[in-house]
């Protein structure tokens, strides 16, 4: 019987959702199951394979944890998911996997394989595979030894010639995927940030209409929005409940609010259930609306995450956000009044910024008035048009990309130094968290000790970064 392990290498604590690739850091940013692997996992498992999960980031001790399990499980198979600003790290861990187990099959995923995956092999030989999309499907065909040559979505060597195979076609029905295989997982490393209860990932959708320059969502995902139906959520949603005893979810979709009908449908099945959860998601501030905010909130979800990205509508347009500073108001208006707090996240240093729209961005968020906010720097992930046009440009190197993340990349712009950012984004930050009206809203909402003690240990992270 065959053996894989799947694993997020112990190489910086990340958010490896594919949009994504965080550091995990922020008042209201804490590590997520790896949802991904576990849905692998579950295609793995459908063919009998022995099959283990490794968080590996999750623990102080990770590379021994690692180095202990490939020692004793012995799988034939090592599936690595891969960061762009953790590729050299990462690949570090491939190499020292291949030297304590030679006859190891190396398959690594993530955005940046999507984008990179002929290159990664060619610069790293000890991989052996990259899966460049579908990731669930191509583990179906693995599992069922499939020869490489007849599996859509992989890029493989033969004999030496790196092989590109064409990308596998996008899978529009989710609930095909079944549950991930959480009994694989240590649930107990993911937990709500504030309260410090059992917290979960559910897949809701996937896909983005939207093609904002600098996010990978209509690159990985294509610009289709495929939804579960809501029973298979509902169905999770009580697994979780009864097997796990989780009832705090992050419903993991490129844009939760985009179809309208189908979230109230969710909603009410919800509500009439009485199924006692809470719930965050990400959202469009041009896909909600006072009414279903109000029915989200009554259906347990405590906190919507918006993409704000810019106070100037010049940067909003060149980077097609498509969306204005009415909509971003009415927004998060609505979320107020239904109750709903909100989480918004800005980039600064996209093309054409300078110290103008910079105190526009922080004038925005100091107006609108959010529970949370999170500044990063721009960086332009492979596979993005961001990312192409720099490099067309000549402005970076692949290899400047792998020293660094959203927190202190510095894209080359003539109008701001790269200490000129950092010190905004300390500004904004203490703007932000250190009011004085801030802390005591904040402080009359804590109903813990725990609740204090994680946002006291959260805000201070924040602070000092």
């Amino acid at each position: 019987m065959s053996k894989v392990l799947l694993i997020n290498p112990p190489t910086g604590v990340y958010i490896r959702d594919d949009r994504c690739q965080v550091p995990v850091r922020g008042l209201t940013s804490s590590l997520r199951m790896p949802l991904d692997l576990a849905y692998m996992a579950t295609a793995f498992l459908r063919y009998d394979w022995q099959t283990k999960i490794g968080d590996y980031q999750a623990y102080v001790d990770g590379l021994a944890r690692f180095k202990k399990d490939l020692k004793e499980f012995q799988p034939d198979y090592l599936i690595v998911s891969v960061t762009t600003p953790t590729l050299l790290s990462d690949m570090a861990i491939c190499m020292q996997a291949r030297q304590l187990k030679p006859d190891l099959k190396i398959i690594v995923k993530g955005a940046h394989i999507t984008a990179k995956a002929e290159e990664v092999l060619t610069q790293f030989p000890f991989v052996d595979v990259a899966i460049i999309n579908e990731y669930e499907k191509v583990a179906g065909q693995l599992a069922q030894n499939l020869s490489l040559q007849q599996i859509q979505g992989v890029v493989f060597r033969n004999e030496g010639q790196v092989v590109v195979n064409p990308s596998a076609e996008l899978n529009l029905d989710l609930d095909e995927l079944g549950m991930p295989a959480r009994q694989l997982i240590d649930n107990a490393l993911y937990t709500r940030p504030d309260t410090g209860e059992l917290q979960t990932s559910i897949l809701t959708s996937r896909g983005c209409r939207n093609r904002c320059s600098f996010c990978l969502v209509s690159f990985l995902s294509g610009s289709h929005v495929a939804n579960r139906t809501s029973g298979s959520v509902i169905q999770e949603i009580e697994q979780c409940l009864a097997q796990f005893k989780i009832s705090n979810f992050y419903f993991r979709a490129d844009t939760f609010t985009w179809d309208r009908e189908w979230v109230i449908d969710l909603c009410e099945k919800i509500i009439k259930l009485k199924l006692p959860i809470q719930w965050v998601c990400n959202s469009r501030v041009d896909t909600i609306d006072l009414e279903l905010a109000q029915i989200m909130r009554q259906a347990g979800c405590w906190m919507i995450g918006f993409g704000i990205e810019s106070g100037q509508q010049q940067i909003l347009d060149q980077v097609a956000k498509n969306i204005d500073s009415e909509q971003i108001e009415k927004a998060i208006q609505d979320c107020k009044e239904a109750g709903l707090k909100t989480y918004l996240f800005y980039i600064l240093n996209l093309p054409g910024e300078n110290l103008i729209s910079l105190e526009q961005t922080l004038k925005l968020n100091q107006n609108l008035k959010p529970d949370f906010a999170e500044f990063h720097l721009a960086y332009p992930f492979p596979g993005t048009k961001l990312y192409d046009m720099v490099i067309r440009e000549g402005l970076i190197s692949d290899q400047e990309l792998y020293n660094a993340d959203v927190f202190n990349f510095y894209l080359p712009n003539p109008n701001l130094t790269i200490d000129q950012l950092k010190r905004f984004r300390q500004k904004a930050i203490k703007q932000m968290y250190l009011r004085p009206s801030y802390i005591w809203q904040t402080l009359k909402q804590i109903k813990s000790f725990t609740q204090l003690k994680n946002y006291c240990k959260k805000g201070f992270e924040v602070i000092s970064k």
